[in-house]
Parts: structure tokens; C-alpha cells; sequence
């Protein structure tokens, strides 16, 4: 059965095909910046300090760790937290957002893999969930700010992953 524009549109098809490509359009931006950033340890640090992650307490290895990270968002700004992970953990998440709602793109890359996604959404306030690592690499969340109003994103994360940082 073809669908027509009309049909499309009534199943809310249109508004997808347009959030996915806009998601990756930002992915994609947001990828060429990190390719040009040399991270250095002192930097890794200061960012971090600066993104509000927060080391939390000590727990059993079997546990990991876990982790409260803050970003604020002005309108029209996007920011990128992952997490380095092996394949198979597990990694337990929450976010929500402060002051408003936010696009989001949950995916992974690793050397040799520059993209792998695990979820997008529009104009979200809160996701939770358990994301298991497809592969050793870099997993984590990507927010934009499409609201007219400044917002903070509060990320909670617990796992057995080895590092957290905001990705410049």
C-alpha cells in the first residue's frame, strides 16, 4: 500500500523524518568539533570541574560507579556527556531537565565505528532507562536547548564504566 503526503503527515511520519535528520545533522556537527579538540589530562579535568561531574562515593566493583553530571544549556546550545565502557555493561540513567524540555541522541562510537545509535526523542523533559554498551568504546547523551530559555540537563548515571566527561 503506497501512503500518500497527506497520509504521511497524519501518521506523524514527516515531523520523524525531519527530527532524525536534524539529530544527526547536529551529531554530525557536533563530531567534526570533537575531531578537532585535543584533549589533554589537565583539560579532561578542568572540563569535567566545569560540567559539574561529580565523582560519586566508592561502591563495590560489581556495582561500578556512579555519577551526577549538571549542564546547562543557553537556547540553541547543545552539549555531549559519555561515559567509556566495555561491551555488555550496563549502565543505569536518568536524566531530566530543569526549565524546560530538550531533542536528544543516545549513541556510541569507538575506533572504527564513528556512529552507532541507541535513541533519539524531541522535545523531552525526562529519560530513564539501562543502556548496555554494544561495544568497548564511548557511550553517551546528546542534548540541544530548541527552546527560547536557558535550561540544565541532570544526568545520573551508575555502572561499571571507567570514566565520565563532557565532551567539549
Amino acid at each position: 500500500m503506497r501512503s500518500t503526503p497527506q497520509g504521511s503527515a497524519a501518521l506523524g511520519l514527516t515531523e520523524m523524518g525531519e527530527i532524525k535528520q536534524q539529530l544527526a545533522e547536529e551529531a554530525a556537527a557536533d563530531a567534526a568539533m570533537d575531531a578537532r579538540a585535543k584533549p589533554e589530562a589537565a583539560a579532561t579535568v578542568a572540563a569535567a570541574a566545569a560540567a559539574g561531574v561529580q565523582p560519586g562515593a566508592a561502591t563495590p566493583a560489581s556495582a561500578g560507579r556512579s555519577d551526577t553530571t549538571r549542564v546547562a544549556l543557553a537556547p540553541g546550545e547543545g552539549a555531549e556527556v559519555k561515559v567509556v565502557a566495555s561491551k555488555d555493561v550496563k549502565i543505569a540513567f536518568d536524566w531530566s531537565v530543569e526549565g524546560g524540555v530538550v531533542n536528544y541522541d543516545t549513541h556510541a562510537d569507538a575506533p572504527g565505528i564513528s556512529y552507532h545509535g541507541y535513541g533519539k526523542g524531541k522535545g523531552s523533559a525526562r529519560e530513564q532507562g539501562t543502556l548496555v554498551a554494544a561495544f568497548d568504546g564511548k557511550h553517551g547523551w546528546f542534548w540541544r536547548n530548541r527552546g527560547t530559555a536557558p535550561v540544565t540537563v541532570v544526568l545520573k548515571t551508575q555502572g561499571a564504566y571507567s570514566e565520565i566527561k563532557r565532551v567539549v
